[in-house]
């Protein structure tokens, strides 16, 4: 009789097998052996680790708890297979459904696949088996006694993979895993598989796998002598779940203005030295720091704009064993340039260059790169790492692309928001973690909030308000509020165009939020654009050239002077005016929009025939929204 091996998880999924198994005669009860999966710190305690190198080929993720279960009891399995009496066995899981009496399935060679998915198209055909390609689920297979031993004998503790990736890779059909991860050589085991499967997932459970926690936690590490200056960054860290941990409170002398820092890699070190008790336990470092991965960042000019578990999987599909932040300029040595970009080679990304304000790597990689960062003669941080990064190129990543880390040194053009969150125009990435290099620069990227604009009531129920001058209801009175409240959050983007003769105190509107420009645009195209179109003929609407905020105070930019805009068709919306004065007035219509409601719309044809000005605002304050057309 066929010993059967069930790989089960909870009590009541046994209960559940037990039943498909007997009620149905398909396997008598004295063939089955029951082999409890242990539980995810079971596993690490049985001295399973997760492979670093290794990443699902689907979601890029790295390895879970449930998958280091689940191989922990097919190892159990083989074990047992490989010391019993038995020429072979087959081996289930707990979410199996059998089709077929397990009895009358051929077998045939080291291993055969009763059920499970195809990813590649098949080998040959004999005795009406195929010869197994890369396939997936280990729902159902039979092994061979020999097989089993040789498996369990090629388990390396330190290096797991899901056992779904470990079998295809042993009969050498693995594309992610055969010549890639640094595995034992493969068994080159004889696979097989059913023409027709046997077995297949039952859909009784979710997947045990796949939705458990990730094998590998994040250490978050935030340097400050001061604690509460860094409180803002804290507070956003702890928000996101990173649990940041405070290192070098207290302590005297870093240097965060030049070239220095070496402080902080060895408050690092010294705290990496003692993750999870590594001195009072006597536990080897490799094993104390196998399943941690470190963010380490600076306290005073950083902020987490992502949650902890996105930062985790962006690190995962980096592929890398350390990532490193990346910048536009090599400082504090520009003769390394040369080497980072030969290492760049075609990359068109434009951080080539190694920052140390953001650093993330697995623990055991980290601290063997920290070993020497106690040294008398390293005196700066970035220029240790970036030296570090040269001598071993196949251990790091720079990033960038800034999908982990944006610096923002050099790069302030570069970043707008996208529906409130921190966006890189040149690269398309939201980065998880910016980097000021500076606490003063934070405000040109930082998270905004954002709520989609809204419509008045009778949106574009257009009249003349004056002699070519068109008025009509455009954005509601919330819209208005909350679009002036989020742009005075910002308050170092509001500055004068450069170049321009009627310079404003003014806030581009792609700077503030690129969906805020995109909605613009097209509801103006969508809804202004026939109005124009058909009372101006032959003037036609055309994209927008510019749009920005522009207000006026009395101790800042009380007034602007009577000029004519750089513009084919001109818009205006007043969105506050809480002051005395400032009206917006056109001198040879004889018209001002003092009358006109907050939120309401007045385009005009620019140039020539329609010069206009504000005038002075003698308390309080007006903001408005401008909007500018290019001629085709």
């Amino acid at each position: 009789m066929t010993p059967v091996y069930i790989i089960h998880a909870f009590p009541e999924r046994r209960e559940a097998m037990e039943f498909e198994l007997t009620e149905h005669g398909q396997v008598a009860a004295e063939a089955v052996r029951w082999i409890a999966a242990p539980r995810g710190i079971e596993a690490r305690s049985q001295g399973l680790y997760a492979c670093r190198r290794w990443r699902d080929p689907h979601a890029r993720r790295l390895l879970t708890w449930g998958e280091m279960a689940c191989i922990a009891g097919h190892l159990e399995a083989w074990k047992q297979i490989a010391a019993g009496d038995a020429s072979g066995a087959f081996i289930l899981e707990d979410d199996a459904r059998i089709l077929r009496p397990l009895a009358d399935a051929p077998v045939r060679g080291d291993l055969t696949y009763l059920g499970g998915k195809c990813l590649a198209d098949p080998g040959r055909t004999v005795d009406g088996l195929i010869e197994a390609p890369y396939t997936y689920w280990t729902v159902g297979y039979w092994l061979s006694r020999e097989a089993a031993g040789r498996l369990a004998a090629a388990v390396r503790s330190g290096n797991i993979i899901p056992v779904d990736e470990f079998l295809p890779y042993h009969y050498g059909r693995n594309p992610n895993v055969n010549g890639q991860m640094g595995q034992a050589d493969s068994l080159g085991l004889a696979a097989w598989a059913l023409p027709q499967w046997m077995v297949e997932p039952s859909g009784r459970f979710s997947s045990e796998t796949e939705e458990s926690p990730s094998c590998f936690t994040l250490d978050t590490y935030v340097f400050a002598t001061d604690p509460a200056q860094a409180g803002e960054a804290l507070e956003a860290y702890r928000g996101l779940d990173y649990r940041p941990q405070v290192l070098g409170s207290g302590e005297p002398g870093w240097d965060t203005n030049g070239t220095g820092g070496m402080q902080k890699l060895r408050w690092l070190h010294q705290a990496l030295e003692s993750l999870l008790g590594l001195r009072s336990q006597g536990q080897s470092q490799e094993c104390s720091l196998r399943h941690s991965v470190v963010l380490a960042v600076d306290g005073y000019d950083t902020l987490a704009v992502a949650p902890a578990d996105n930062l985790l999987q962006r690190f995962a599909e980096m592929q890398a064993d350390l990532v490193v932040s990346g910048e536009r300029t090599c400082w504090p040595d520009q003769a390394l340039a040369a080497r980072f970009d030969a290492l760049a080679g075609e990359d068109p990304a434009p951080y080539r260059y190694p920052c140390s304000g953001a650093v993330m790597g697995f623990g055991a990689s980290l601290l063997n790169t920290l070993s020497a960062a106690g040294h008398p003669g390293e005196s700066d941080d970035q220029l240790y790492l970036q030296r570090r990064i040269l001598s071993d190129p196949g251990r790091w990543r720079v990033d960038r692309e800034a999908y982990l880390f944006q610096s923002i040194n050099h790069a302030e053009a570069e970043i707008g928001r996208q529906r409130g969150n921190p966006f890189n125009q040149v690269t398309q990435c939201y980065p998880a973690i910016l980097h000021a290099n500076g606490p003063s620069n934070l405000e040109a990227a930082r998270p905004l909030p954002w709520t989609e604009p809204g419509l008045a009531a009778h949106a574009f129920d257009w009249m003349e308000v004056a002699d070519g001058v068109l008025g009509m209801p455009f954005l509601d009175q919330e819209t208005c509020t909350r679009l002036c409240a989020v742009a005075e959050l910002v308050d170092s983007l509001w500055q004068p165009l450069p170049g321009d003769n009627v310079p404003g105190d003014e806030l581009r509107l792609k700077r503030l939020d690129l969906a805020l420009w995109d909605w613009l645009g097209a509801t103006l195209k969508d809804r202004l654009g026939p109005i124009i179109n058909a009372r101006w003929r032959p003037a036609l609407w055309h994209d927008l050239s510019d749009a920005f905020l522009i207000r006026y105070s009395p101790d800042k930019q009380p007034s602007l002077r009577l000029h004519e805009d750089i513009s084919y068709l001109s818009c205006s919306v007043r969105l506050r005016r809480s002051c005395r004065g400032g009206e917006l007035i056109f001198p040879r219509q004889n018209f001002s929009d003092g009358l006109i409601p907050d939120g309401w719309l007045l385009v005009w044809p620019a140039r020539i025939t329609h010069p206009h000005q504000v005038l002075p605002v003698r308390k309080g304050k007006r903001i408005s929204l401008v909007v500018w057309t290019s001629e085709r």
